[in-house]
């Protein structure tokens, strides 16, 4: 999606982001939702399942550019090889290769997503709102797992001292904050209210990457966000069409 351009990116720009994370998250997953139903309605019906499915995957990796993916992959490869030792950790994931277990974590993600968005599809294409349904349970998906850094950042301190790092400095108006948690709270309990899990899955999260390394390098927040979206969408395939 074109955006204006900066012609001197700062930190300040990256907090000042921050806020905005659960909005654009939203349209990501409206956007991915609606090609999900509009390929799945013109495709076969034997096959609407899975080509919908991977018409949806392709246009969720697009529009992200395949951002957080990556941030998995680097996260992975940097467990294999950090043997719970952060400054290794985040030696081994600012290496610009993939290895082994970026290949098997981007992979299983992918498949999951794929696999998860056929049950979706199957689950909630079925009711009379179908379009509005799908539309709307992706967007809540997508927007929750990007609310998360919003919350990580107060209660895990920054990694390092990377890029990822200016997510943790500087104040996002509480405010905003929110604002963004009562709007996906409420939109969950009309709309999903197996969405909800978002409040639990969020501070276990923040809780998990404090026990485990201390803190969160801006690859620790695209991995978390996959994970979150890999585990919403396994809660709509579950819940059904709630």
């Amino acid at each position: 999606i074109p955006t204006p351009q900066l012609a001197d990116y700062s930190p300040q720009d990256a907090q000042r982001a921050v806020a905005w994370y659960p909005l654009v998250g939203s349209v990501i997953g409206a956007f991915v939702g609606a090609v999900l139903f509009a390929v799945g309605a013109a495709a076969p019906l034997t096959a609407a399942p899975f080509v919908s499915a991977v018409c949806g995957l392709v246009a969720w990796v697009c529009i992200t550019g395949a951002l957080h993916l990556d941030g998995l992959g680097d996260v992975a490869d940097g467990f294999g090889a950090a043997h719970r030792d952060p400054a290794r950790f985040l030696q081994v994931a600012r290496e610009p290769h993939a290895g082994a277990f970026a290949v098997v974590a981007i992979v299983l993600a992918l498949l999951a997503k794929f696999a998860l968005l056929v049950g979706v599809w199957l689950a909630l294409t079925t009711s009379a709102q179908g379009f509005v349904v799908v539309v709307a349970a992706l967007a809540l998906v997508a927007g929750w797992a990007r609310f998360g850094p919003l919350v990580w950042r107060l209660m895990v301190p920054a990694l390092g001292d990377g890029r990822g790092a200016a997510f943790h400095e500087g104040d996002v108006p509480w405010r905003a904050i929110m604002l963004n948690g009562a709007v996906l709270t409420i939109a969950s309990f009309l709309l999903v209210p197996g969405l909800l899990i978002g409040l639990v899955l969020i501070p276990l999260i923040a809780i998990y990457w404090k026990a485990s390394l201390g803190g969160m390098s801006g690859d620790c927040h695209g991995a978390s966000i996959e994970v979150m979206e890999v585990a919403l969408l396994l809660v709509l395939v579950l819940g059904g069409a709630w």
